[in-house]
């Protein structure tokens, strides 16, 4: 059944470059471009079977709007736009499919792929802050942090001296290995940098002006001046937070409050300084910690992430109304939260700007489900909106791609009267979108 199209590929194709081995005695998926679709099921396996399926999940409704960059620490335009949450969402993707074909095709995971992976993880400083631009609720810290643990687990995480050492700072708990450590990297390794930078800027000059590319693991020349092109600050400190304030104690929740001010029915906050603040400036944490004093307010120390006003299903809602509603009796009640969650999520409607650097023109896109009335609405609404906000800001509708059913209601027939008379010049009889841009031109002829 496929002898003449093999031979028709010999004939054109005499040395097997297109699609080499395929159709061809001996072809197999070891040369093959793409998977056959009868490995689905083995993908699915995969994916229901590992923590890839997890972290895919985790990733799998981005939007690609783009709203998470410019709160990312690790998203530096001038060295490169890979770094941002919504790039690395796509990288993440793309190595899941990677380790999907690999292990398909049985060629095993190529050393390289979780390499990359691990760059993807590594370049995240889980702030968090991409969780609350995005609309979707995804959380990169999350992922970043479950990309670890996944490499970690399988023996696929590469060691970092610098990496090790911070963490040992950040995680230690006991007063003392805080105080050796800090010692050794904050007063003695800031004094080596600043004499670094003293000796070396002018070779690092050029790198501060115009950073390289931070793909991959640079040179060791390159990691050197980068170490010393930037000045560490002196008069850091000499304690942390807890140690001047003497509540290193574990064993108790210090809480802090004015006695003449403040009483213990006073309004709480619980406070949690962060690493800069508490192993670095403890000055900062001082000061805040003098302001609520002031105030009157009491304040307790407990290792309390701080939160926006922005509440997350996923991280604050869904798993306090499981245990709530624990048990089979309570299945239909967690059914119908995880149904009205997923009615909100479908029925949200969400705007993508698309820009030109330059030029000034915005694309709009607004995905709807067109069988959702009231999404459809609020859709029409939101156009509305757009295009008010255009005109107050000295713009104009029509953009390079033509004015479009959607834009027409938006203008004035002085607007359109040149391009309406051009035409009826090149289009007397009105064959090209009869009826467009002309009165009494609607959807019914579009």
């Amino acid at each position: 059944e496929t002898a003449d199209l093999r031979a028709y590929k010999s004939r054109i194709d005499p040395d097997g470059r297109f699609n080499k081995g395929k159709l061809l005695p001996g072809g197999d998926l070891g040369r093959a471009y793409t998977p056959s679709f009868n490995l689905l099921g083995h993908e699915s396996l995969i994916m229901q079977q590992s923590d890839i399926g997890t972290i895919s999940g985790a990733i799998k409704d981005c939007l690609r709007c783009g709203k998470c960059k410019p709160v990312c620490a690790t998203h530096v335009p001038r060295a490169n736009l890979l770094y941002s949450p919504r790039n690395k969402i796509l990288a993440t993707s793309l190595l899941i499919e990677a380790f999907l074909y690999e292990e398909q095709t049985r060629r095993g995971v190529s050393l390289r792929h979780w390499d990359e992976f691990g760059d993807v993880a590594d370049h995240c400083t889980v702030c968090h802050k991409c969780e609350s631009p995005c609309p979707v609720d995804i959380d990169f810290g999350e992922v970043s942090m479950a990309m670890r643990d996944l490499l970690r687990r399988m023996g696929k995480k590469r060691f970092n001296a610098g990496t090790a050492a911070s963490m040992l700072f950040l995680n230690a708990t006991n007063p003392e290995t805080i105080k050796l450590v800090r010692k050794g990297m904050i007063e003695w390794g800031f004094k080596a940098q600043r004499l670094g930078h003293q000796v070396l800027k002018a070779l690092a000059k050029p790198q501060v002006q115009a950073p390289p590319a931070t793909t991959g693991k640079p040179p060791v020349r390159e990691q050197v001046v980068h170490f010393v092109n930037r000045r560490m600050p002196a008069g850091v400190p000499k304690k942390t937070a807890r140690a001047l304030l003497d509540i290193e104690d574990r064993n108790y929740v210090p809480v802090i409050r004015n006695p003449r001010s403040g009483s213990s029915d006073a309004e709480a906050v619980f406070y949690f300084p962060g690493c800069g603040s508490e192993r670095l400036f403890s000055q900062v944490g001082l000061a805040t910690q003098a302001m609520l004093w002031h105030v009157g307010v009491q304040t307790v120390f407990a290792a309390l992430q701080d939160r926006s006003l922005r509440v997350s299903w996923k991280r604050e809602l869904r798993d306090p109304l499981n245990e709530i509603f624990a048990g089979d009796a309570y299945a239909p009640i967690r059914a119908e939260f995880h149904a009205i969650h997923q009615r909100v999520l479908k029925g949200r409607v969400w705007v993508a700007l698309h820009m030109h650097a330059g030029d000034g023109n915005v694309h709009t896109n607004i995905p709807v489900n067109s069988d959702d009335y009231l999404m459809l609405q609020e859709a029409n609404a939101a156009v509305a909106r757009i295009m008010k906000i255009a005109r107050d800001l000295g713009g104009v509708i029509s953009g390079e791609h033509g004015i479009g059913i959607t834009k027409l209601e938006f203008l004035t027939d002085e607007e359109t009267a040149d391009l309406r008379a051009y035409k009826s010049r090149i289009d007397p009889d009105g064959r090209f979108n009869k009826g467009k841009l002309l009165p009494g031109g609607d959807l019914g002829r579009a």
